[in-house]
């Protein structure tokens, strides 16, 4: 991984830039008037995003049945598994609590952050609870006592340890932050199968949106059965609509089943092999093959227990026995196995997407910076002619606002209307494959349903993903809309000709309008809006844009362009449309098996009609987070030309003074400074 930690030492030394460079702009008196009102905003932002770039490259999610051992793997993943002596008794304690029987317990996330940092996240973490009634984390305190973490994370404990005003309210989440872990990874602990709590439902679909991968816990006591079944088919589903998240299969808690059996191997071993045939047996590819791409190398049998008995017997002086049973616990090379992913896969683009959100901060400063420092060095007499120019190119620039938004509207349309024309066929491509099975099998029997429901999400998955296939063209049409934005927004920047030598149009790229950008307040970007408007005498246009524009930044028309519903969080791609809990055939309560067969095989027409408008609200969910950052950057240009023609003005009202030189001569290392930073991070973005 020395390639990736590279690249992270590299991010984390030019976030350090970014925070000094913002807080120079910020502290020096000559920018002060011209500063944009998301300095300060931005200056805290950078600063969450080093918290985030220190260690976590990897976002892993933990599933299971109810006691499988999550908690406790996740605990020990971060070597925060300890082994205290209590009376007579070994006592294991976990940075999450452990139950030994079935418990009611809110998702928890423990989160990698740097260490020295606020707040104070060293030795057993940092606690932060958010309770179902809002939307804002309460921070609980460092390192808190097991009890305490316990009273918030499970419904049947000690809810007196709490902090008094909590008793009465409902935990919808936790998280720990860790400064001291073992594994660079955001690890979330999602509640066993078959929460009651809508809120924790909610919560747990995020954490699968946002995982990179995902760990399947179960324990070495007992094997898997049909009760596991929904489970691990709702994570075939979702491995196959997420176009294939890796799954990584552990059985925990191997300590607790050493016993020999006939064969003189000890009894997890039998385990494992029997939840590798169960999972071969149930989910088969449709030629009958198992699919390795889901169940990849099988269970990885593992004990946190075990190692945290290696650790305490390290510290007692007996190392031959510690490493013993650290080599047993096989935890290290659970760890090998998602660092390995890390080095793959997630760690840069991990690295790159922080750093295009941190040049999507700093950009706009270095912009406004570069602009006032070329309005400084003209002389008075040169200056008439510019400020006449941006008047009618930001008069332009307020007409082009009016008409893209609906401009880009109607090509998202026909590209989606393109991609969708497929789904015409998909419900008799259903029957053609599905009937016959269905009508052999036995519905009535787990093992049989899930059989149909497996075939049903396969069958989906390879026609959406033929060469003709919607998926196929949704992104062929995605990428080509993306392009015809990109143009669009480089040729009205364009036109607006900057009088900084900053090549805007140039600086344009589709990271730009990819990543999210934070808006400033609306009455702020009115304020210099507004006065830029009545020196130029085109108040009615630029405020009627502003209007608009801000109000699509706040989100007002985000994922209702062309009037879908927003069905699914932002983050999913156009690949997880097709899901099919909302399209799954629900038992009827007749008896009869004939019956039942015909209306699974109804249902498919339901299933296709299902599947094809999740697919259409989500390719225009992705649209329209195009068409509001394309606007954002339209809108940051506007502002731009609205505070040259104010800096202009205050130019033109001040006598030419020994002053002028010495304010030019602070500038030009600032704005230097940031043309080097913001070209360090357009190269981060591009590793």
């Amino acid at each position: 991984m020395d390639d990736v930690n590279g690249l992270r030492v590299s991010l984390l030394q030019i976030l350090d830039q970014a925070d000094k460079w913002l807080g120079d702009l910020a502290s020096e008196s000559a920018t002060r008037d011209g500063q944009l009102p998301s300095l300060g905003g931005n200056i805290r932002a950078i600063g969450r995003l080093r918290t985030r770039a220190a260690p976590a490259l990897i976002n892993v999610a933990l599933l299971g049945g109810f006691s499988s051992g999550k908690s406790f793997l996740l605990s020990g993943l971060q070597r925060g598994v300890e082994l205290k002596r209590v009376s007579t008794a070994d006592k294991y304690i976990g940075l999450l609590p452990a139950a030994p029987t079935p418990t009611t317990a809110c998702p928890a996330t423990v989160i990698p952050v740097e260490a020295g940092g606020q707040p104070d996240a060293n030795g057993r973490g940092f606690l932060r609870v958010r309770f179902v009634d809002t939307e804002d984390w309460e921070d609980i305190g460092n390192s808190p006592a097991p009890p305490v973490v316990a009273a918030y994370a499970m419904e049947q404990a000690d809810i007196t340890a709490r902090l008094e005003h909590h008793w009465t309210r409902d935990v919808a989440e936790i998280e720990i932050l860790l400064s001291e872990v073992a594994l660079p990874a955001k690890l979330y602990d999602l509640p066993g199968h078959g929460s009651p709590n809508a809120i924790h439902d909610q919560v747990v679909r995020r954490a699968m949106a946002d995982a990179d991968c995902f760990i399947y816990v179960a324990n070495a006591t007992r094997s898997l059965s049909e009760n596991d079944l929904e489970l691990i088919r709702h994570l075939y589903d979702h491995y196959t609509t997420s176009g294939g998240k890796w799954v990584v299969w552990v059985v925990t808690a191997i300590d607790r089943a050493m016993d020999l059996g006939l064969d003189d191997q000890p009894a997890w071993k039998s385990t494992v092999d029997r939840n590798n045939s169960y999972l071969q047996e149930n989910f088969k590819l449709p030629d009958g093959r198992p699919d390795s791409g889901f169940i990849g190398r099988g269970f990885l049998a593992v004990s946190p227990a075990l190692e945290a008995r290696g650790r305490l017997l390290l510290k007692q002086g007996e190392d031959a026995e510690g490493r013993r049973l650290l080599a047993e616990s096989r935890m290290d090379e659970l760890r090998e196995v998602l660092n390995r992913l890390i080095r793959t896969y997630t760690g840069k683009r991990h690295i790159a997407a922080i750093a295009a959100e941190a040049r999507a901060l700093v950009t706009p400063h270095y912009r406004v910076l570069a602009d006032r420092l070329a309005v400084e060095r003209l002389p008075i007499d040169q200056l008439t002619t510019p400020r006449a120019a941006l008047g009618k190119r930001l008069d332009d620039l307020a007409a082009a606002l009016e008409v893209t938004g609906s401009r880009l509207k109607a090509m998202l349309e026909q590209r989606i209307r393109t991609a969708e024309q497929p789904f015409d066929k998909l419900a008799s491509h259903l029957h053609a494959t599905l009937d016959e099975d269905i009508r052999s099998a036995d519905l009535r029997k787990k093992k049989e349903e899930n059989k149909v429901e497996v075939h049903k999400t396969q069958i989906t998955r390879e026609w959406m993903t033929t060469p003709t296939g919607p998926e196929t063209i949704w992104k062929q049409e995605f990428e080509s809309f993306t392009n015809d934005v990109l143009g669009i927004v480089r040729a009205t920047l364009r036109d607006s000709n900057p009088v900084s030598k900053f090549d805007v149009p140039a600086a344009i790229d589709i990271n730009q309008l990819i990543v999210p950008k934070s808006e400033p307040s609306r009455s702020e970007t009115r304020d210099i809006v507004e006065r830029a408007a009545a020196v130029i005498s085109v108040i009615t246009p630029v405020a009627t844009a502003v209007g608009t524009v801000t109000a699509t930044a706040m989100g007002a028309t985000a994922g209702a362009v062309v009037g879908w519903p927003l069905l699914v969080p932002a983050g999913l791609t156009a690949a997880a449309a097709v899901v099919y809990g909302a399209a799954k055939h629900r038992k009827s309560r007749t008896t009869s098996l004939d019956v039942l067969r015909e209306e699974w095989i109804a249902d498919l027409d339901k299933v296709a009609n299902d599947v094809r408008q999740w697919f259409v609200s989500l390719a225009g969910l992705r649209g329209s987070e195009i068409i509001v950052r394309a606007e954002e950057i339209l809108a940051e240009r506007r502002d731009e030309l609205a505070r040259q023609i104010v800096s202009i003005e205050d130019r033109m009202g001040q006598p030419e003074t020994l002053d002028r030189q010495d304010l030019i001569t602070r500038l030009e290392p600032l704005c230097k400074e940031g043309e080097e930073l913001v070209a360090s991070l357009v190269r981060l973005t591009h590793e």
